[in-house]
């Protein structure tokens, strides 16, 4: 499966510690170059170790950024990794992008990417049997990455959550 990805899903779950979700289910992940200036890993900011280990791994590509008139007009309303992983997504034809933004997300979709994002990603590592408290997940991405995640978004996801003990 071809996935990329913008910065929040990787650097979010690299903060709490969780970034081999991403790994486990789809193996090789790309992101542009603007992603990676999003997280900054050659700093000392959480989730900076995690995310140099997971490119020195091999396993989280860094591509240049398209460039392309796709990605300059999404500049427009997107932020330069959102628009940069989209163009990337298109360009590429990837199987899924990974985008916790909801302009961005329903950008991707009217333009016919699938999406996930960083619920989506804990919900799915559940389903595939990894024995994981999405509750739990979800307080720390609230409480130690700072992640915004709507009310009704997460008793969304606890109650899927819940339907799969």
């Amino acid at each position: 499966m071809h996935v990329v990805s913008n910065t929040s899903p990787l650097l979010n779950l690299a903060i709490i510690g969780w970034l081999d979700v991403v790994h486990e289910q789809f193996g090789t992940v790309v992101c542009p170059q603007s992603v990676l200036e999003g997280f900054h890993p050659c700093d000392n900011a959480p989730g900076s170790e995690v995310l140099r280990r997971a490119q020195s791994d091999g396993w989280l590509r860094v591509v240049p950024d398209n460039n392309d008139s796709m990605q300059k007009s999404l500049l427009t309303y997107l932020d330069g990794g959102e628009s940069a992983a989209i163009s990337l997504a298109l360009s590429t034809k990837a199987d899924l992008i990974l985008l916790d933004d909801r302009d961005a997300r329903q950008t991707a979709i009217r333009m016919g990417i699938k999406v996930t994002g960083v619920i989506g990603l804990l919900l799915r590592a559940k389903a595939c049997g990894r024995k994981i408290s999405v509750k739990d997940a979800i307080i720390r991405l609230r409480d130690v990455a700072g992640f915004w995640i709507g009310d009704d978004v997460m008793r969304g996801a606890l109650l899927a959550a819940k339907e799969m003990d």
